[in-house]
């Protein structure tokens, strides 16, 4: 196995060879990273009341707590003195992409009413099966009925995908004892205010956006780091 080594730490300096062949600084230092999600928790300058919802391919959700939880499809990470807790969907932005272009998405949206509900119960997971916020290999993507209105298909997206993420964060309430009194929401799917919105009304919790990227948060951590 190879040696775990502590994110943000100095571990070398840049071989000179390849710092001449890619004419790069031969004191540059390398500094051990992390991983996406967690560069975005870092550049969201998440709070310890906070939660983190990442909106990418997959929804990721993460909180800081005070200490390391071990529970199958939860992940636990050690970042900048802070023990790490959350769970990955195989639910996102993916399933948008399938159906829509990013153009679509974003003139579709605004004919949505985010007060209003759909009643069409999806589960818009990319692929059967799901990790969290239950483990089930077996479980398939309810996608239909698709009804002739392509932005209300895309509400009800919308909707499935919220309600993914409501029952994320009452797994970590229940395994945390507590839920975030704020979610920081980063990604692509952040940008969306209709999503935004029809997910506040769906998990009851105020939702910001972050325009911060994961790469901001690597660059944090390596500048703590050096």
């Amino acid at each position: 196995m190879p040696q775990i080594i502590q994110s943000g730490k100095i571990i070398g300096q840049i071989n000179p060879d390849l710092a001449e062949r890619f004419n790069l600084n031969k004191k540059l230092i390398l500094i051990s990273g992390t991983t996406d999600s967690n560069a975005s928790l870092i550049a969201a300058n998440l709070g310890k009341e906070d939660g983190l919802t990442v909106l990418g391919t997959t929804i990721v959700v993460k909180k800081i707590i005070n200490k390391q939880i071990n529970e199958q499809g939860i992940t636990t990470h050690r970042v900048c003195g802070d023990w790490i807790c959350g769970g990955a969907s195989n639910a996102g932005c993916g399933i948008l992409s399938e159906f829509y272009s990013d153009l679509e998405i974003k003139e579709l949206s605004r004919q949505i009413n985010p007060t209003k509900n759909t009643s069409l119960n999806l589960l818009p997971l990319n692929s059967k099966g799901e990790r969290f916020p239950i483990n089930n290999s077996n479980l398939e993507p309810i996608l239909g009925p698709r009804p002739v209105s392509d932005s209300l298909y895309l509400h009800a997206l919308f909707e499935g995908l919220a309600n993914i993420e409501l029952k994320g964060w009452e797994k970590l309430q229940e395994l945390t004892g507590s839920l975030p009194k704020k979610i920081i929401t980063i990604g692509g799917g952040s940008k969306n205010p209709q999503w935004r919105k029809i997910r506040e009304k769906i998990i009851n919790i105020p939702i910001v956006s972050c325009n911060k990227t994961s790469s901001f948060g690597t660059a944090l951590l390596a500048i703590n780091g050096s």
